[in-house]
């Protein structure tokens, strides 16, 4: 097994966050408005993030993150968006605001960030709990990001506030390379 993979894998069983699969229920595609985070174009892991256009009509949809109307949303919107290490793992910059949930072309599933116990590994099954949704298509690079931002401090605790200590970015990073893959 490689570094990188040894590290992730004890970083996501640290964490307070797991990924998993979610079915977008009638009652959240009925939201008038949802918190989101939107990527400005051409990312070079994902082909296609999402359908619905960022404010500025630039930037495309990356992350829902729950009610429009509720403050903690938009804070973990703002926060994802400012945070170095998010826009490090999308590949671009990052913006917080609002979408209409009309707007998104929903997918029978998505992947979600949803809380577990710390120091509980997970199997990535249907997730419960859900604190963001991760919008797009090519479903193994969406969930390789989502679980970096599982397993990174500064990105946890953007979704999750009370997320313990997992460790920085660049370890993952650094691991990476030495493992050969791919990391922009």
């Amino acid at each position: 097994m490689h570094l990188f993979h040894c590290l992730l894998m004890r970083r996501l069983a640290a964490s307070s966050l797991t990924t998993g699969t979610y079915e977008p229920t009638g009652a959240v595609k009925s939201l008038p408005t949802m918190a989101a985070l939107f990527a400005a174009p051409r990312c070079p892991s994902i082909s296609n993030l999402g359908s619905a256009l960022g404010p500025d009509g630039s930037e495309t949809l990356a992350m829902l993150l729950g009610p429009a109307d509720d403050p903690a949303s938009a804070a973990q919107a703002e926060a994802l968006a400012a945070s170095w290490e998010a826009g490090r793992i999308f590949g671009r910059p990052l913006a917080a605001g609002m979408v209409a949930a009309g707007a998104v072309r929903w997918q029978p599933s998505l992947v979600g960030i949803a809380r577990k116990q710390p120091g509980v590994a997970e199997a990535g099954g249907r997730a419960a709990g859900v604190l963001a949704l991760m919008v797009g298509s090519g479903a193994g690079d969406v969930r390789f990001m989502a679980s970096l931002l599982c397993a990174c401090t500064g990105t946890a605790r953007a979704i999750d506030p009370e997320a313990p200590d997992v460790g920085a970015l660049s370890p993952l990073i650094e691991a990476a390379r030495a493992s050969s893959r791919r990391f922009h």
